[in-house]
């Protein structure tokens, strides 16, 4: 199967896979501390091997390990590969929660990070500071 993609307007030439694989909705772990779920690791290696590359993931849905799992036996390289992951819960350190989520996940980088829920913000400062904060992730 071939996913086409779009350039990522953002000066670095990234081209974002236009269809996802989301490891949240079925998979979701309410309290985002459920048991490892094996299923998720082997319909995730299902999804790679039929041609999905862009997986999408976050903090919320409590699955970072068992996307770890799954690129790791996948057999794909991890360069062919498009990982998303949002932070949510920790957007007030957002630099401790991607190295808790790369950790997590046991790769030393993603290619896309974004603000989960951007409506946590009480006022400008609030939603200034995250930003400045997701500016200092991507360097």
């Amino acid at each position: 199967m071939e996913i086409q993609s779009l350039p990522l307007r953002n000066g670095n030439s990234i081209h974002v896979p236009k269809l996802g694989f989301g490891t949240g909705t079925a998979w979701y772990k309410p309290d985002g501390k459920g048991p490892f779920d094996q299923s998720l690791v082997d319909i995730l290696k299902k999804a790679i091997g039929a041609g999905f590359s862009h997986i999408d993931r976050a903090d919320a849905y409590g699955t970072k390990e068992e996307l770890g799992v799954a690129i790791r036996e996948c057999g794909v390289p991890r360069e062919r590969l498009f990982i998303v992951t949002k932070v949510q819960d920790n957007v007030f350190n957002i630099l401790q929660a991607i190295d808790n989520s790369l950790k997590k996940l046991q790769l030393s980088d993603v290619d896309m990070y974004l603000i989960h829920a951007p409506f946590f913000a009480k006022n400008d400062e609030d939603l200034e500071k995250a930003w400045k904060d997701m500016e200092q992730v991507k360097a």
